[in-house]
């Protein structure tokens, strides 16, 4: 069940970053990394927050699990500017289709990392 309001914040989330992406790229002529990295951190915000509360209902000081959420999210943000930069801007994949595949790879990782460290608490230990 976990998984599954995981996926449902997530996807909320995506909506979030792929609006802003697409916002930025076809408005203003953003480079698609850039505009990726601004939307997944706009909708890191919005994540920590519900999966805070709602998918993980994490009992875990706010001050630990954001440091922790900042880590994962930060190695999330370098395998999705990673990806996106290696798909779009040297492989010449449209940039639509290699945010999928930078999402579908951010997802497993955040969604383990967030899980097994980002939210539970220290009496899960």
């Amino acid at each position: 069940m976990k998984f599954i309001k995981f996926l449902g914040v997530g996807g909320a989330a995506t909506l979030i970053q792929y609006g802003i992406l697409i916002a930025l790229v076809e408005g203003l002529q953003t480079n698609a990394v850039v505009a990726s990295t601004v939307g997944y951190v706009i909708s890191g915000i919005f994540n920590y927050t519900l999966n805070y509360y709602f998918t993980f209902s994490s009992e875990a000081r706010h001050t630990l699990a954001a440091a922790k959420f900042i880590i994962v999210a930060l190695i999330g943000l370098a395998l999705n500017s990673s990806l996106v930069y290696l798909l779009a801007d040297i492989l010449e994949v449209y940039y639509i289709a290699a945010q999928i595949v930078a999402t579908l790879v951010v997802v497993i990782w955040n969604y383990v990392g967030h899980k097994h460290w980002t939210y539970s608490s220290i009496k899960e230990h």
